[in-house]
């Protein structure tokens, strides 16, 4: 499976969400909030293994952003930067 620009952004922007909404239901630092973003973040490092295993060129780190500013707001749900 190679990962298209257009399956990077999509899978970024669905965790990101992800991650926007736990924050959003739950008070920050409380123990739902870390059981659920850490169920959240080890879907989110399995999805890289399977990726980086299948295309040694993926970056990692590039993704980890984007998930992070789909969740803090920076980037909306296509993947666009905010003003």
């Amino acid at each position: 499976m190679s990962l298209s620009r257009k399956h990077f952004c999509f899978m970024a922007v669905e965790f990101g969400s992800i991650f926007c909404d736990i924050d959003s239901r739950f008070t920050h630092g409380n123990e739902t909030h870390e059981a659920c973003a850490d169920y959240v973040r080890e879907a989110q490092f399995s999805f890289e293994r399977m990726c980086k295993t299948d295309n040694p060129l993926f970056d990692r780190e590039k993704f980890q952003d984007w998930v992070a500013d789909v969740r803090y707001g920076r980037r909306d749900l296509t993947g666009k930067k905010v003003a």
